[in-house]
């Protein structure tokens, strides 16, 4: 399995639209939206669609206490089946965590072993800080030698 943010950076900004509403924004769909909103969020509570390794993030679904949650990372699968929302909090780890995440959130089926209905997406991207910044590794591709 992986770690937390892999189960649930399933998610972020703009990047689906789905029943009419943009996943970052809008209303019943990703930040700022009501019941059923898909969110990313910062240490503060705040929706985000972008995060730096070292940052705290946390995930949730506005009325939902469990989800289906199907994520992919950098366009792989990463996690599909039932996810417990709010997300604990989690500090994101630059030799894991940086990359796109894209997570579609469903209703549970009354089965209980299948999605049900589509509720919405969301989308995050995990960046490498700054040179010179902190975040707990370094970007391989950007060091130099």
């Amino acid at each position: 399995m992986q770690n937390a943010l892999g189960l649930i950076l399933i998610v972020t900004a703009g990047y689906f639209l789905w029943k009419g509403t943009a996943a970052a924004g809008g209303p019943g769909g990703g930040a700022g939206g009501g019941a059923g909103a898909v969110s990313f969020l910062n240490a503060a509570g705040q929706a985000i669609t972008e995060a730096t390794c070292g940052d705290t993030i946390g995930f949730d679904v506005a009325g939902f206490s469990e989800v289906w949650l199907v994520q992919t990372k950098n366009g792989e699968p990463q996690w599909n089946g039932p996810f417990n929302v709010p997300m604990q909090p989690y500090q994101l780890n630059c030799a894991t965590d940086t990359g796109e995440y894209i997570a579609a959130v469903y209703e549970r089926a009354q089965s209980g072993s299948d999605p049900g209905p589509l509720i919405g997406s969301a989308r995050l991207i995990v960046n490498y800080p700054p040179a010179g910044g902190g975040g707990g590794g370094t970007d391989p591709e950007n060091t130099l030698t």
